[in-house]
């Protein structure tokens, strides 16, 4: 915009200075020109004279007055010039920096366009990864769902048979236990018959009291003691035997407790009912630590359970 008007004022001040050269050369052109004439007379050859010395000093006023209008317009023109190079300079500069700033937004349009694929590949993926997932969940939820019927088939077809075996079990565990009691019943019988067999003819008061006071003993099932190294008393376990003794309580009838755990129990000495029933809170702390059994005698009740089956077998509770 600056350089069409500079164009303009250029184009202006060579018209003006035009103008000014045309019109001193109109100027000369009327200069009066001397001719003679046929009868001159004084006045007109002195009219002519001053016409002649006037005509030449107005020229060169108006000359100069022009010539100064032309420098000035001359330098007005020099600095339009300069002042046209200076804004085709700057015009030029803005239009590198334009052509700058194009190929800058050329690029970022083609960063913008990558990081815009590269999004859109991002989310194709992560749409991929999802449909995955969830794919694999739903794999996952029918797989457990086919475990759990199979496990809950499972259950509902072992459940009957397991109760079945329960029922075989425990009917066995009470038949067993009739077999061992009736054997207990003929083993003492065949031990009282048998003392009365051997017992002597002798009057005398002492043996027969013996006698009695052992046959009331094996009746009842209680373990004899007839040296005092059988039992001994444990600080921490009260009273155990040093070894197994001749009659023993069948501890297997205590729920809770199996063949392996009365093995283990007769490792530490404990045999009979009345042993469980005597236990303190410290020989059912030691018994628990050494069975490797925390709370299991409590839980399970051990001492009612051989409190009651002490009362069916002997009839008496104990002491």
């Amino acid at each position: 915009m600056t350089g069409w008007i500079a164009k303009l004022l250029v184009g202006s001040i060579l018209i003006s200075g035009g103008f000014l050269i045309s019109r001193l050369f109109r100027l000369r052109r009327r200069r009066p020109k001397t001719t003679p004439a046929a009868h001159p007379d004084v006045q007109s050859i002195d009219t002519a004279s001053r016409i002649e010395q006037s005509a030449p000093h107005e020229w060169q006023v108006e000359k100069s007055k022009l010539l100064g209008k032309l420098h000035i317009f001359q330098a007005l023109s020099d600095d339009l010039m300069a002042h046209r190079d200076q804004q085709n300079e700057r015009q030029r500069e803005l239009e590198n920096e334009l052509n700058r700033s194009r190929k800058n937004l050329a690029q970022l349009c083609d960063e913008r366009d990558k990081l815009a694929n590269a999004l859109k590949q991002l989310a194709s993926e992560t749409d991929h990864y999802q449909k995955e997932i969830e794919r694999h969940i739903d794999e996952r939820d029918d797989a457990f769902a086919q475990g759990y019927e199979l496990v809950e088939r499972i259950q509902a077809e072992i459940q009957p048979r397991l109760q079945s075996l329960m029922n075989q079990r425990d009917t066995a565990n009470e038949q067993l236990n009739r077999a061992r009691l009736e054997l207990e019943h003929v083993k003492t019988e065949q031990v009282q018959r048998d003392e009365v067999n051997r017992e002597p003819q002798a009057n005398s008061d002492s043996y027969p009291r013996i006698m009695k006071s052992e046959r009331r003993t094996l009746g009842q099932g209680k373990p004899t003691s007839t040296s005092e190294s059988l039992t001994s008393d444990d600080p921490l376990l009260g009273v155990v035997f040093n070894r197994p003794p001749e009659f023993t309580d069948d501890l297997k009838k205590i729920s809770g407790i199996a063949g392996v755990l009365e093995s283990r129990l007769n490792e530490i000495g404990i045999y009979t009912y009345k042993q469980i029933i005597g236990w303190n809170e410290i020989a059912i702390a030691e018994i628990s630590k050494r069975l490797a059994f925390k709370d299991r005698i409590e839980r399970d009740q051990w001492q009612p359970q051989a409190s009651s089956l002490y009362l069916d077998k002997y009839g008496s509770r104990a002491a």
